[in-house]
């Protein structure tokens, strides 16, 4: 809205390097700033919870690397995947809307038709449709990899739940990149 993406694009006429510079500024700094928030969280955790027998604090289980890795994995695929709204929209209204409605109010919706519609029974038909593309959604599959366990009725492990965050992000930025190129300032 202030237009200081002119004197961007005037210094750096060639817009995808400047896109992909964007996204590796934010892939750095997520990392960064998302693995240090989990240290501190972990370190903190274990000095409050050290003593307990209910919670296992390892670090080193293949869940626990799991869960931390891909707590950091995901937010990292989920502010590129922003990013790549953003930038394709070029609105921040409208951005933050469309990241929050894929994010959270889709999930939502279709997790609640699919609960209502099967009445406590086992899911056929068009319900068993939608229960599947729910679990397709980036954040409900994503959400895999945070689990201690994984459900048995998932039809995702964790490492493809966030493989299809992956996918996601990809498609968002490409769009990004092919709506940039094309359009003017």
């Amino acid at each position: 809205s202030s237009g200081m993406i002119r004197s961007t694009v005037t210094a750096a006429p060639r817009r995808v390097r400047v896109l992909l510079a964007k996204m590796v500024v934010i892939l750095v700094t997520g990392v960064l700033i998302f693995g240090l928030s989990l240290a501190g969280g972990w370190g903190v955790g274990y000095l409050l919870l050290q003593d307990s027998r209910l919670i296992d604090l390892t670090l080193l289980t293949a869940t626990s690397l799991r869960i931390l890795l891909g707590f950091v994995a995901k937010m990292v695929l989920l502010a590129l995947l922003s990013f790549g709204i953003g930038a394709w929209i070029r609105s921040t209204a409208g951005s933050i809307g469309a990241a929050l409605g894929l994010f959270i109010l889709l999930p939502f919706i279709g997790n609640l038709v699919v609960t209502l519609s099967s009445g406590g029974g086992e899911l056929t038909g068009w319900r068993l449709w939608l229960s599947d593309a729910v679990a397709f959604l980036p954040t409900n599959a994503s959400d895999l990899v945070l689990m201690d366990t994984v459900p048995t009725s998932s039809i995702l492990t964790a490492w493809e739940g966030l493989g299809v965050l992956g996918a996601w992000t990809l498609l968002f930025l490409v769009i990004s990149i092919i709506a940039t190129v094309r359009r003017d300032l």
